[in-house]
């Protein structure tokens, strides 16, 4: 299960991911975020209206999330990137 993450400048940031925890593939805007040194992690929301469970997203990268912009096709995640993983 791999995500695909969007932003830019004139948007909010947005992240298409399949929830590990219902298996709904859906799209989701970012509703947090913390830097370290090599990545960035998102906090997510499920975007079925059942689950809502929240869902963590690494973003690796070695900029901060403010100065991180993707181009307009965005950002191909690994499946690994998704936590928790599958169940």
């Amino acid at each position: 299960m791999t995500a695909h993450v969007w932003k830019r400048a004139s948007d909010e940031a947005r992240v298409t991911f399949t929830c590990p925890w219902c298996g709904v593939v859906g799209a989701s805007l970012v509703a947090g975020h913390l830097d370290n040194r090599r990545d960035v992690w998102l906090l997510v929301e499920c975007p079925h209206f059942a689950c809502r469970r929240g869902v963590m997203i690494r973003v690796p990268s070695g900029s901060p999330w403010s100065s991180l912009e993707t181009s307009e096709e965005g950002m191909l995640l690994a499946a690994d990137c998704v936590h928790p993983t599958a169940r």
